[in-house]
This record gives structure tokens, sequence and C-alpha cells, in this order.
């Protein structure tokens, strides 16, 4: 990613840019922070695949499909919830009393 001096840079914009053409820098600017903002948000919806890529352990993510297990079954290819990620394991409720797990899920992604 590059950093804001080198996208300034690209696009023209110099120290001496600033006070020359105020108009042209400013809306350059806020371009470049509007594509900023876009990048930001399509990386926080994106989904992560967790054979490639696993949450923090304990940090609350958004979780697609999987099975739901023990003794439930159910397979739920379309269903999002919340849950955790520790040890390997999937868990939708994690509290000292029960614990619903989720086997193979297809994705997950950060809550923002």
């Amino acid at each position: 990613m590059k950093t804001a001096e080198e996208l300034l840079k690209e696009n023209g914009i110099t120290p001496e840019t600033v006070h020359h053409n105020y108009a042209y820098v400013y809306r350059v600017v806020c371009d470049l922070i509007g594509e900023a903002i876009k990048i930001g948000y399509e990386e926080a919806i994106r989904w992560r695949d967790p054979k490639e890529e696993l949450p923090d352990c304990d940090t609350q993510v958004m979780i697609k499909g999987g099975i739901l297990k023990p003794e439930i079954g159910l397979d739920f290819e379309n269903i999002h919830c919340t849950g955790y990620y520790c040890d390997g394991v999937w868990d939708v409720s994690p509290t000292d009393y029960s614990s619903i797990e989720i086997e193979n899920p297809m994705g997950w992604r950060p809550i923002e």
C-alpha cells in the first residue's frame, strides 16, 4: 500500500503545488480520501477463508456457514452468526455453562 506522500506525488501534488493551485489540491486530496475509505470498507467486509487465515483467539467475529455440533448436526450454509475462534474451535456461545461449536465454517470476517 502506498503512503499518503506517494499518492499525492503521483497526482502531481508537491509543497509548491499547494500554494499555487488550492482548488486542484483540494479536489485530489478529497478523491484520495474517498478511495482510502472505499479500500478500508472493502477489506472490513471481505470474507476470510478459515483454511488460509484465522482470527485472533477470543475475538468475536461473524461466521458464515458450517455445521452446528454437538448433537444438533444442523447444516447452515447461508446463515451467519457471531462467534469466537480459539485453539482450533469455532464457538457460537462460549460461556462457562454451555458451548455450541461449529465445524467447517465457510468463512469469517471481523466485526468492525
